[in-house]
């Protein structure tokens, strides 16, 4: 798509980058000239959070997905770190994504404070949660474990709902429509 648009401008682009494998390679070097960007904003910083959420597709297989968020020279910065799939959605599987996710950073040992997750007790358990595991790593027990507040809000709306009034399911019913409308309309 990007090549045919730069040979609507006139550019000759010839035929050998328009494979898959060449867009995968450009894929990975542009992806590998970022972790170094990072890594390089990284390094005088003095302490970085990790952020944690799982997804699940259409085949059932889990994917973790994972942010580090930092403060370099006085600007909040959250970066992309991995997506990765998982062979089972347990603390010890989970954490050690997460750490994956972190070790391209040098001394995240010696810099994480905190690790945001959705507040399942796979992720937040006091013993053998992911988070409690990440703290056993990396030497940290004071390490902060924080509810997502996005998915707090999920969880209140969707009890109150269900107390006050059956209507949770027709509610979100009603509300994927109007994102499948809205999204099959552009």
């Amino acid at each position: 798509m990007l090549c045919d648009l730069d040979e609507s401008k006139g550019l000759d682009i010839g035929t050998q980058y328009r494979t898959d494998k060449k867009a995968a390679e450009f894929a990975s070097f542009i992806a590998k000239a970022e972790v170094a960007k990072i890594a390089e904003d990284m390094k005088d910083v003095r302490f970085i959070s990790a952020i944690s959420d799982g997804s699940t597709d259409s085949s059932y297989q889990e994917a973790e997905i994972v942010f580090i968020r930092h403060c370099h020279k006085g600007d909040i910065k959250v970066n992309f770190s991995l997506v990765k799939n998982i062979p089972k959605a347990d603390a010890d599987s989970i954490s050690k994504v997460i750490m994956s996710g972190m070790k391209k950073f040098d001394d995240y040992a010696k810099k994480i404070v905190a690790c945001g997750t959705d507040g399942a007790s796979v992720m937040l358990g006091s013993k053998t949660g992911a988070v409690q595991r990440i703290r056993e790593a990396v030497g940290r027990p004071w390490l902060i474990a924080v509810h997502c507040s996005g998915h707090k809000l999920e969880l209140a709306f969707k009890d109150t709902i269900k107390k006050k009034i059956n209507l949770y399911d027709k509610i979100s019913l009603f509300l994927l429509n109007i994102y499948y409308f809205y999204r099959n309309t552009v």
